[in-house]
């Protein structure tokens, strides 16, 4: 067990065998080459934001209409999500098991056909159209199904590899979209009161297809979000955690459809474990480094509210979530979700659109300025609709606290899309310039 708490790093430079940005000695500030995969990438994020956007809208609406939740949250997962975590979870494996461009699978059909199945389910439950609901949900799982299957073959073949241990994350989290998407389906068509079916339809969805993902996400991503070398123990943390929580969301989910309570306690504590590890390793790497760039914190801080979530869970036991739905939500959609989105992509966006060093310096300082303020938004607006739910002193009273957190988190992402929108806008608006060639 050395590895978990050593600190030494490998002598390797980070993302030797791939990376994310391109190649390191391409100096243009906009390339061709650059241009034309931030176009393919911007393209698969237009879903993403239209999620996200529509999410915000019906978030207002809510608070003025009758907007129900069911909308805001399957917007936001379902939707947003959904389509990011198959976005690049394709492109981490590609690039970062160095996988031959003969052998790659780009999304494209994959993003289309999983926009096309969520459509149908968002439309089809409001409107109770059951077939359409069928054919949405049987569409994302086969999609997501696909996805996993092609993830899982391409770790396969560099089994070797040094992040092969991806697959312990991305291989049971898309398992368990199909498994949420069936249970889904079964909830929106038969209308039961199964409160099992409706925890178990939550756990998988969001712990496993969400969770799993970003959780083994953010064990690549947190030394290249520092900007230092991979830490000798990130295999070894990784392949831990993913196994805790693979097993535990298997046993408690088991449990729960099959009415064992101990069962149930004992995988959730099990995830729990899973998650603690990733996030002891995030915050050691975080304090050796010395570096806190906005894109961490969101990252760390949402993987924060994800054990918060767990513990809640662990205690009250996931029964409640047919009772009790509002009061974890703000911990697992703004607080975890959200927040997890929005780091990832401070990172990404800039590493993958900023068309060369100074196109991404200049995307980086844009996406950081007043970051302290919208985090803070976005966390003190948790907390508040945390603090408004409990119904002390006037139930006015605490609507109205509660609408104004909800207004802070919704400012807070629609501030960094608008941010980050009119970052890419102006790097896709230069013109491309070739490579400066060095005399002989």
């Amino acid at each position: 067990m050395c590895w978990l708490t050593s600190l030494t790093v490998t002598r390797e430079p980070l993302m030797k065998e791939g990376t994310l940005g391109g190649r390191e000695g391409d100096q243009s500030p906009v390339s061709s080459r650059r241009r034309g995969r931030a176009r393919v990438l911007l393209a698969y994020h237009l879903p993403v934001a239209g999620y996200l956007l529509a999410a915000i809208l019906s978030l207002i609406v809510r608070l003025f209409a009758g907007v129900p939740p069911w909308l805001v949250i399957h917007l936001t997962l379902l939707g947003a999500a959904t389509t990011a975590i198959v976005v690049w979870s394709a492109y981490f494996v590609d690039t970062l098991l160095v996988v031959a461009p003969a052998r790659r699978r780009p999304p494209s059909l994959r993003v289309a056909a999983l926009t096309a199945g969520v459509v149908g389910v968002l439309i089809g439950v409001p409107e109770g159209w059951n077939v359409v609901v069928i054919a949405g949900a049987a569409l994302v799982a086969i999609v997501v199904g696909v996805h996993g299957w092609l993830l899982g073959a391409a770790v396969i073949r560099h089994r070797r590899a040094r992040f092969a241990w991806l697959g312990w994350f991305y291989v049971p989290a898309s398992a368990c979209l199909v498994a949420g998407a069936a249970l889904g389906a079964t909830l929106a068509v038969t209308r039961t009161t199964d409160g099992r079916l409706f925890a178990a339809h939550v756990m998988v969805n969001v712990l496993g297809w969400v969770g799993m993902t970003v959780v083994g996400s953010a064990c690549a991503m947190w030394p290249m979000i520092l900007a230092t070398r991979l830490p000798s123990e990130t295999a070894g943390v990784a392949r831990l955690s993913g196994a805790a929580c693979g097993v535990g969301l298997a046993l408690g989910v088991g449990g729960l459809l099959g009415s064992e309570p101990i069962a149930v306690g004992a995988g959730l504590a099990a995830y729990l474990l899973g998650v603690v590890v990733v996030l002891g390793f995030l915050l050691r790497t975080a304090v050796r480094v010395g570096r806190r760039p906005h894109a961490a914190v969101f990252v760390a801080s949402g993987i924060v509210w994800l054990g918060a979530a767990s513990v809640w869970l662990l205690l009250h036991g996931p029964g409640v979530l047919a009772v009790e739905l509002d009061r974890v939500v703000p911990w697992l959609i703004p607080g975890f979700v959200v927040q997890v989105l929005l780091g990832a992509l401070g990172y990404l966006v800039p590493v993958v659109f900023g068309g060369g060093p100074g196109g991404s310096a200049r995307v980086r300082e844009l996406l950081a300025r007043w970051w302290p303020v919208r985090w803070a938004m976005l966390n003190v607006g948790v907390l508040l609709v945390l603090f408004g739910d409990r119904r002390l002193g006037s139930a006015h009273r605490w609507s109205a606290l509660a609408n104004t957190a909800w207004w802070l988190v919704g400012i807070s992402a629609a501030w960094f899309l608008a941010v980050a929108g009119w970052g890419i806008a102006a790097i896709l608006r230069m013109p491309p310039t070739l490579p400066a060639q060095t005399s002989r």
